[in-house]
């Protein structure tokens, strides 16, 4: 998938779970819940169908690489003896028709390549075993021979059918997100009939529907949060002018704060982000190198789950955000 699709599928996956932590507002209004399961219904094949985007076709090349060292081998050794035993009874024909090198079995197409190794093998078919034997070919060197010409020319359009796949599923993969866009533009006209009795709904949903940009200097963590829980994260993952962007999807506040400490909640140089609300947090310049290194988010609230998403971007220090400061518990 693209940057932009990754980070629509990431506010997907926000937004679908604010709609499930309120889904008692709009239980009974059968336009909403069918729509949700539509887009969760959509999400899901864009998951299947990236996984097939994104099978690497190296095995497929490897695979085909060594069956063909195997045919190789096996078409060498019955080469081999049928040469011999041409020498022996003194038929220049049956010479002439196998007299192959190492390089014929390696180098040419696949087609071509095979055509070399059956016909090795449909003249060792026609001779006795018997009188093959003496010259180390028995009748299973003859049977493998079959089998691994058969491996090796089903393996040789792997590659190509996997990349064919591929190509399939990125141009899938448009539809879908268009889909997907057309699903959340419905959503959004429905849910904006609830701002009149629902606004603190309709704030969080909206909050939740923005799409964050993550880049390639990027990270984001998504947090489920229970009353009295907090949780450390992007441990030794930041540095002096990070910022961090905090998106509280929840109907209550959370505090977040900075620590060496991650097993205790520190008690000071909180900051508070309010409910349905967005706030922007640089790691301050003025501790020389010297901070916390690991950001705690807490859900400080005796009775509401919080829902919090939290994004570093490294070297994307804002001066109009909130300053974190050095914090030991």
């Amino acid at each position: 998938m693209t940057d932009n699709q990754n980070n629509s599928l990431n506010m997907t996956n926000t937004a679908t779970g604010f709609m499930d932590k309120n889904v008692a507002i709009f239980t009974a209004n059968t336009k909403v819940t069918t729509l949700l399961a539509a887009i969760k219904g959509t999400v899901v094949s864009i998951n299947q169908t990236a996984t097939t985007q994104g099978l690497d076709s190296t095995g497929a090349t490897t695979n085909k690489k060594n069956l063909h060292q195997i045919a190789n081998d096996k078409a060498e050794h019955v080469c081999f003896g049928l040469r011999a035993y041409a020498d022996d009874i003194n038929d220049p024909i049956l010479a002439s028709a196998i007299h192959f090198t190492h390089s014929d079995f390696i180098l040419g197409t696949t087609a071509e390549i095979v055509n070399r190794m059956q016909l090795v093998h449909d003249k060792a078919t026609g001779i006795a075993i018997a009188s093959l034997t003496p010259f180390n070919v028995v009748a299973t060197d003859i049977t493998d021979l079959q089998t691994a010409i058969t491996n090796y020319s089903n393996a040789a359009p792997t590659k190509k059918v996997m990349q064919a796949a591929a190509t399939a599923a990125t141009a899938q993969l448009n539809t879908l997100f268009t889909t997907l866009r057309t699903q959340w533009a419905k959503m959004d006209n429905l849910v904006k009939t609830y701002k009149a009795a629902q606004p603190v709904f309709v704030a969080g949903y909206t909050n939740a529907r923005k799409i964050i940009d993550l880049g390639k200097t990027m990270q984001a963590e998504e947090l489920h949060l229970m009353p009295h829980h907090f949780e450390a994260i992007f441990g030794k993952k930041f540095q002096e002018g990070d910022t961090f962007t905090i998106r509280n999807h929840s109907t209550v506040p959370v505090e977040l704060a900075l620590t060496d400490t991650p097993a205790t909640m520190p008690t000071a140089n909180k900051i508070k982000v309010e409910a349905n609300a967005e706030l922007q947090a640089s790691v301050s310049k003025d501790f020389g190198g010297i901070f916390a290194h690991w950001l705690i988010v807490n859900n400080p609230n005796d009775i509401d789950d919080a829902h919090v998403t939290i994004i570093l971007a490294h070297g994307k220090s804002n001066s109009s955000a909130a300053p974190i400061g050095n914090v030991s518990a």
